[in-house]
């Protein structure tokens, strides 16, 4: 756990004339009272010559901007983006606001636009919650993602991995925002800019055009919208020398990597398999999934019931932020995936207080005061009762978003969404080879069949990873969990939630409850037991010893078949998301970490080329594999990342080669 206090996020403290937004805090409007939706396109969509340089169709493009506020200028870019784009084509578009606007608010200032109506609706469906951090959001069939950012925009710019092909320098005037037009916000947006990017913004402000000039920026002042003088606009220079952020640790530089050729092999049809699998294939990528049995999610994946979960606190740390980013991404985006999945319960889940430990790290929350009440509540015992259905003896924390699905027909689902996808089911690989004369990777089976050759290979296959030379080294080990599937009774039927304590308790699907689950290390059994039956259900009679007995049937503890499973867990708990290292460079290269020289001058990091894995999600496969899978499809198509470069460094499948270096292991 971390050991300072997260941020909390201030909304935006409006007042409005009509239906036009004004911030209190800055003494400036969002937009102009005459035409907003005008003035967007003048100053940022033509200041940028957008609907020009989007004929030549590129296949994708990225816009930054500098404060989201009421997210007109993101709708009217989508809007135009739609229009002119190929289906198979992305716009990326990164903002940061550190006031952003309620639900409510954003509806009021752009619902009078009705043009923008369909790209409103699509925001609101996902428009996350004021939490600070990272927010990635897809819209349209992903062919707009969104990376919205919840914090100062210095903060944002240092931690960000991204070259726009525009900037929307948008924040307020200058006189009324100081905070962010400050002298060294732009080398940070010159570091951030591709080659042959612009900017426009709506001030013509001296200090600001000499900041621009003075970061390698060709400025030039235009006519600014409805009467206003002047504006800026212009382009970095082609000779610039931009300021760069300081040197990334090179070990976990990302491959400068583009792939002629968008073919895949993912090996392992779970859940981060498939979500590996998927996020590939809505990028146009022809994709082979191999598993070594019958059907998709049949191993751990394979659980009946999978609960969307994660623990909460008020302290900052690594493994806290992935997991809050990984859960917001997918309580967000799961029901659009499976819309028309009926193995599916946006219940919520209810996490109790089960120890004074865990009483006192959710009153710690609670006062944090980081979340509104539509993502959480802390109820008490009577409270808890009235909504779970079942009689408590204790409260907890509601978290209204969260649920259950079955991983088993959710992957299902996705894997048969797409025609470009090929199953290899019942074939077990057992040698994996580059070949560097067609630059692709060849997956062999028994008897030295070639099951699949690609200029991209994924390993998702949980422990089984570690089979191959190139990943022997990765510190992977299992953990045993087994899940107890019961009978469903008159009295347990009436759950309405999850139940989270230490161990879960699912409503009931078809007539059954999913009871689990135990954790054991060293143990690699994968036989039911009947004693790990009974430990999940003491686990639950100790917590809560009316749920336990509304268990029950005629004396009996009802208990209808169970199912255990290996999780695979890296040495921090956190998953590895990203290219495979070559160890023996490694080795050779950064020797002298073994020294403490950590500010030498080393090379930039070989790895296998085409070579990932996305593995190590131990018991949070359904909330990590999501984003996991999206940043790895950032990886492989040189995309702007969905999280902040600390994040992906401590997801990288190196930091464990480099941590030993450094402790001389």
């Amino acid at each position: 756990m971390g050991t300072s206090k997260l941020s909390r996020i201030e909304t935006a403290t409006l007042e409005w004339r009509g239906d036009c937004p004004i911030a209190k805090s800055y003494g400036d409007i969002y937009f102009s009272p005459e035409d907003g939706m005008a003035e967007s396109q003048w100053v940022f969509i033509q200041g940028n010559n957008l609907e020009q340089r989007w004929q030549s169709r590129p296949a994708s493009f990225c816009i930054a901007e500098l404060g989201f506020g009421s997210g007109l200028n993101f709708l009217l870019s989508c809007r135009r983006w739609l229009q002119l784009s190929q289906p198979e084509h992305c716009l990326h578009y990164l903002a940061v606001e550190l006031q952003p606007f309620l639900p409510e608010d954003l509806h009021r200032a752009i619902g009078g636009f009705t043009p923008l109506s369909r790209e409103l609706q699509a925001l609101q469906a996902v428009y996350p919650p004021p939490v600070h951090g990272w927010h990635r959001l897809n819209l349209f069939d992903a062919r707009v993602r969104l990376t919205l950012a919840y914090m100062d925009v210095h903060e944002w710019l240092g931690a960000a991995e991204f070259k726009a092909d525009a900037w929307f320098l948008d924040g307020f005037a200058p006189a009324s925002n100081a905070q962010m037009w400050q002298q060294d916000l732009w080398p940070m947006v010159a570091g951030h800019t591709a080659a042959g990017g612009t900017f426009a913004t709506f001030t013509a402000a001296g200090a600001v055009r000499r900041g621009l000039v003075a970061a390698g920026f060709e400025v030039v002042k235009t006519p600014g919208f409805a009467g206003k003088r002047e504006m800026l606009q212009g382009r970095l220079a082609s000779k610039a020398t931009r300021p760069v952020k300081p040197k990334q640790q090179p070990w976990f530089a990302t491959p400068a990597v583009r792939y002629t050729e968008k073919t895949a092999t993912v090996i392992g049809a779970g859940l981060a398999g498939v979500f590996t699998a998927d996020s590939l294939l809505r990028r146009g990528w022809r994709v082979t999934v191999v598993d070594r049995l019958g059907a998709p999610a049949q191993a751990t994946s394979g659980n009946a019931a999978a609960v969307i979960f994660n623990k909460f606190g008020a302290y900052d740390g690594l493994f806290e932020r992935f997991y809050q980013q990984a859960y917001l991404y997918a309580v967000t985006h799961l029901p659009a995936l499976i819309k028309t999945h009926k193995h599916y319960s946006a219940c919520g889940m209810l996490q109790l207080a089960h120890s004074d430990r865990e009483q006192q790290q959710q009153e710690e929350l609670i006062a944090a005061d980081l979340w509104p009440a539509e993502w959480l509540q802390s109820l008490g015992q009577v409270a808890a009762t009235e909504l779970a259905g079942l009689q408590l003896t204790r409260g907890g924390l509601f978290f209204p978003r969260s649920g259950w699905l079955d991983p088993r027909a959710l992957c299902q689902t996705l894997l048969s969404a797409h025609a470009e996808n090929r199953l290899c089911m019942n074939t077990e690989v057992v040698r994996i080879e580059y070949e560097p004369s067609s630059a692709r990777w060849q997956v062999f089976a028994k008897q030295n069949e070639l099951i699949s050759q690609s200029s991209v290979l994924v390993l998702a296959n949980a422990l089984d990873a570690t089979c191959f030379a190139e990943t022997a080294t990765l510190q992977l080990k299992a953990f045993r969990g087994q899940v107890t599937t019961l009978g469903a009774t008159p009295q347990s039927a009436a759950l309405n939630t999850v139940l989270c304590f230490g161990g879960y308790l699912t409503p009931a699907y078809q007539g059954q409850h999913y009871l689990g689950a135990t954790f054991d290390a060293d143990d690699y059994s994968l036989a039911p037991r009947n004693e790990d039956n009974e430990r999940n259900l003491r686990t639950l009679a100790e917590v809560e010893p009316d749920v336990a007995a509304a268990l029950q049937q005629s004396q009996t503890n009802n208990i209808r078949g169970a199912k255990a499973g290996l999780r695979c867990h890296s040495d921090d708990n956190l998953p590895l998301v990203g290219p495979v290292p070559d160890k023996n460079f490694y080795q050779s290269a950064y020797a002298d970490l073994r020294k403490g020289r950590l500010n030498k001058d080393y090379p930039i990091a070989q790895v296998y080329p085409g070579l990932y894995i996305n593995t190590g999600h131990g018991s949070k496969g359904v909330t990590g594999s999501p984003l996991a899978a999206e940043i790895l499809a950032a990886y492989i198509n040189a995309e702007p990342q969905p999280v902040p470069e600390k994040l992906r460094c401590a997801l990288h499948p190196a930091r464990f080669l480099i941590r030993n270096l450094k402790r001389k292991v």
